[in-house]
């Protein structure tokens, strides 16, 4: 019996998941249907023609699958390489519709399927027997209709994908998966003739519209662009990269007729569509921008297209100016435009962002089940803020993996180094992280918590005196006394600094092994909160693979830091004896039992176990009133950054730390001498 498969459907530029499949519950039409309904929202209709594909991986060959027989033999081909990953091709063959009569019609030929199979797609050249040409009414070219027109297909013809049963209706209490032992009408039948809708088909593969390899934008005739909305957003595109100004002639569901706005120059483009009424395929193009300047200024360059093309710039540096973009967008597409659509784009951009922070906010509970679900015993806590009337709201998240808090036990110095950096996304918030050195003075983590409460806490903490700590417990229990109840839960000497044992000493003096982790997501401190915590979870996951393989190549009983150590010691020493007296935690052992524990990754989101509770809202944010601070804020016994004043010598007394205007000895003649004046 063969396992799952994770399905996966191209169509068009989307990629749609259809989650798990059984293959023995699984046929194409019930594929294509999922497809279907994941576009449009119902099921395939009668007439319409699909053709379902799929590319082996292993030898870049694609079939075309005809029934539900090939199905299980690709079922059983990805099955028997371990491969459970599929990845299907869904295209959709145009049809007869209805379409205007003064529409210009140059489509591939449609052959009638008792003529005999043709090789290939017709040349254009081919002139045209017994039908006159149909010219747009406003088209200025004299194109001559080059393909034979087909309006009606023949019933009789088999087509690539039937979807009628044998009564030409369609049932309507029809299954999404069809039984296999059931009613077989639902098959895809294949034709061995390339009848006229597969010669349209082919025709539009090879001849859809793709951008340059340098990104730039081409037109000419005869290219398939895809449906109304996107043959637009192509020539507007287009437009902003030429440089000049576009003048609609027609603009409806079925045609799309443009020009240039300046009157001295002949460009002009006609799109219309084709026999299905949903493909557009460039009719005529006409003249050139030879007469007419370039535009910097161009109204099609409207706050959506500015979002489209400076979105990875705006996100990963959310504070650029208006003057920044605006010199952007001139540098990289020669356009100018207002400070109002920089301003408008720029929401666009981070209210999308904005969206992925609170849908992150909302699947926490579901996130953390996945991470106990695949590695068990691993600690994570997920606390909320309830507010009457609303959902809750989110206020930290704690998680310590099992292989951590075993590593801590039983190979690493009893030495945990906490800090915290701001996190600079929508909402906010404080990542707070608890780590240590192992044997071999690498950073080890051990928990690490993505926190909104009050900044009071932090500050109790730190607190260098028992004044001082009183002081600040007191002004905590006038917002709240649930929270000082909850501090004093533990010993202060656990956590409250001017607790600590005096006796207790440590060669590190500073908090380096925290700077090195908050370095580690400098880069992902802007994303959602999801995102961020993936990408630490990697991290780790990947640091205790790499440790282990390291440390199994290794021959020596002590770390390469231990011996390193050990060696400079000696040297130092010279006719003393050296020993090595640092402890267990760094013999090569006791790394390895460091990093003996594994940490497991989790699935995709679709396979997260269900979670059914209370819609999670995001925390809320307090912005200050006036202009962000640039400015560290040190605590007050925190040693100051040095600043340009004191490194300015005075000219006057020769001393640092001021300038000879502001100079006490000024007049006085010290170490300098006295100038005369001019007469």
């Amino acid at each position: 019996m063969m396992l799952p498969f994770q399905i996966y459907v191209k169509y068009a530029d989307d990629v749609f998941d259809l989650r798990l499949y059984e293959p023995e519950d699984c046929s194409v039409i019930s594929i294509i249907n999922d497809v279907k309904k994941e576009i449009t929202g119902h099921h395939v209709q009668i007439g319409e023609t699909w053709e379902l594909s799929v590319t082996f991986p292993w030898n870049n060959t694609s079939h075309v699958i005809s029934s539900d027989e090939e199905l299980m033999i690709v079922f059983e081909e990805f099955d028997r390489r371990s491969k459970l990953i599929i990845e299907f091709d869904l295209n959709l063959f145009p049809l007869a519709a209805e379409i205007p009569e003064d529409d210009v019609q140059l489509i591939p030929p449609m052959l009638e399927s008792s003529g005999p199979p043709a090789a290939s797609v017709l040349e254009p050249d081919i002139p045209i027997s017994g039908q006159p040409a149909v010219n747009d009414e406003e088209s200025d070219s004299d194109v001559d209709n080059d393909y034979d027109v087909n309006k009606e297909l023949n019933e009789d013809a088999d087509s690539d994908v039937s979807l009628d049963d044998d009564y030409g209706e369609v049932d309507d209490d029809r299954h999404d998966h069809c039984d296999p032992d059931g009613d077989d009408t639902w098959l895809l039948q294949s034709s061995d003739e390339e009848t006229g809708v597969f010669k349209m088909a082919k025709y539009c593969r090879q001849h859809q519209w793709a951008p340059n390899l340098d990104g730039s934008i081409e037109i000419s005739e005869r290219l398939i662009l895809g449906n109304a909305k996107v043959a637009r957003d192509i020539l507007k595109r287009y437009t902003i990269q030429e440089g000049f100004a576009l003048n609609k002639i027609k603009n409806d569901k079925c045609r799309y007729t443009v020009s240039c706005k300046n009157k001295t120059c002949d460009w002009r483009v006609h799109v219309s569509s084709l026999l299905d009424g949903v493909t557009f395929m460039v009719r005529t193009v006409t003249g050139g921008h030879i007469l007419c300047p370039r535009m910097t200024s161009n109204k099609e360059a409207n706050a959506r297209w500015v979002a489209s093309v400076l979105q990875s710039t705006i996100l990963a540096d959310p504070k650029l100016t208006a003057k920044s973009l605006k010199r952007t967008l001139l540098e990289n597409y020669s356009v100018t435009c207002s400070s109002l659509t920089i301003y408008r784009a720029k929401n666009i951009v981070l209210n999308n962002l904005k969206t992925d922070h609170i849908a992150a906010y909302a699947k926490m509970k579901k996130y953390g089940n996945a991470i106990i679900a695949m590695n068990l015993g691993t600690c994570v806590k997920v606390s909320l803020t309830e507010v009457p009337g609303t959902n809750p709201r989110f206020e930290r998240f704690f998680l310590s993996f099992k292989a951590s808090q075993t590593g801590f036990k039983k190979g690493v110095r009893p030495l945990i180094g906490t800090d915290g950096c701001h996190l600079s996304g929508q909402f906010g918030g404080v990542k707070l992280s608890a780590n240590t050195l192992d044997g071999d003075s690498g950073i080890f983590p051990i928990a690490f918590c993505d926190n909104h409460m009050n900044g009071k806490l932090w500050s109790i903490a730190r607190a260098g005196s028992k004044a001082k700590f009183m002081e600040r417990m007191k002004s905590l229990g006038e917002d709240s006394m649930e929270a000082v109840s909850w501090l004093m839960k533990e010993p202060c000497e656990k956590w409250a600094r001017h607790a600590f044992d005096c006796d207790i000493k440590s060669d590190h003096i500073t908090n380096n092994m925290s700077e090195c982790f908050n370095n580690w997501i400098k880069d992902e401190r802007d994303k959602p909160i999801l995102t961020l915590l993936e990408h630490l979870r990697r991290k780790i996951m990947v640091r205790f693979s790499e440790k282990i393989d390291e440390l199994e190549k290794l021959q020596d009983s002590i770390t390469p830091y231990a011996r390193q150590t050990l060696t400079r010691n000696e040297k130092k020493g010279r006719k003393l004896q050296v020993y090595h007296g640092m402890g267990d935690w760094y013999e090569t052992e006791a790394v390895k039992l460091t990093y003996s524990g594994a940490i497991n990754p989790i699935p995709e989101e679709s396979r997260w176990p269900e979670y059914h509770s209370q819609h999670i809202d995001p925390p809320v944010k307090h912005t200050k009133v006036g202009r962000p601070k640039k400015i560290i804020k040190r605590a007050p016994d925190e040693p100051r950054a040095p600043s340009k004043i004191f490194s300015n010598r005075c000219q006057t007394c020769k001393t640092i730390g001021h300038y000879s205007r502001t100079c006490k000895d000024k007049g006085k003649g010290v170490g300098s001498s006295s100038k005369k004046k001019k007469t």
